[in-house]
């Protein structure tokens, strides 16, 4: 017998350790290009107007919550314009291979920051007072055929609900644009104060501090 035919006669003699193998491997090709794109995200988000806007996390991973009591913290360092924070929220759409890159925003905050994205005043405001609110990037919108006004169900592989249900409704308040390049138009940003309320944990806490 050839080594060839060595090799398949053991993957195949064991057919479930091939398969769990073959899963493990696709796992981790999956989890490698989701990361890929929240760090495109975190990258395109820090260079626009230049390096002036910097991304504090904590030292483990973004994934791991800072206490929302170091947001005055960093306001009161010389220099900073405007602070926004944000949490990880781990989306995933229809079947838990379509994962979306989302955030959980405190509205106001996020403004103040990304002033430069084309959302109009009204969308700003319905995010703003809509607790159920998400604006979604123009990207995604048009990936999805999303429109404001649409009931948006979102999945979330970390975040359960007071209930213990993983399944969060949102209503799309605005589509975001740029023409900047740099600018992240594939993300989604829910409204924070919902979101830490009716998680059933880490509440008090964002991964991302702007």
């Amino acid at each position: 017998m050839s080594y060839f035919g060595l090799v398949l006669s053991q993957l195949f003699s064991r057919k479930t350790r091939t398969i769990l193998t073959l899963l493990s491997l696709l796992m981790a090709f999956l989890l490698f290009g989701l990361l890929q794109a929240v760090n495109v995200a975190f990258n395109r988000g820090a260079s626009i107007e230049g390096a002036s806007r910097v991304v504090t996390q904590a030292r483990v991973s973004f994934t791991q919550a800072l206490p929302l009591r170091h947001v005055p913290l960093v306001e009161a360092v010389p220099g900073v314009e405007a602070v926004m924070y944000q949490q990880w929220f781990g989306a995933w759409y229809q079947e838990p291979r379509q994962q979306l890159v989302a955030f959980a925003v405190e509205p106001e905050r996020l403004h103040q920051v990304v002033a430069e994205w084309q959302l109009t005043d009204d969308q700003w405001q319905a995010f703003a007072t809509t607790r159920t609110g998400i604006i979604v990037g123009k990207q995604l919108a048009d990936r999805f055929d999303w429109k404001v006004g649409d009931k948006l169900p979102l999945n979330s592989n970390i975040w359960p609900q007071q209930d213990g249900n993983m399944a969060w409704i949102f209503d799309i308040v605005g589509i975001f644009d740029t023409s900047d390049p740099a600018s992240p138009p594939g993300v989604a940003y829910i409204n924070f104060d919902y979101f830490d309320e009716a998680r059933q944990f880490g509440k008090g806490g964002a991964g991302i501090i702007v």
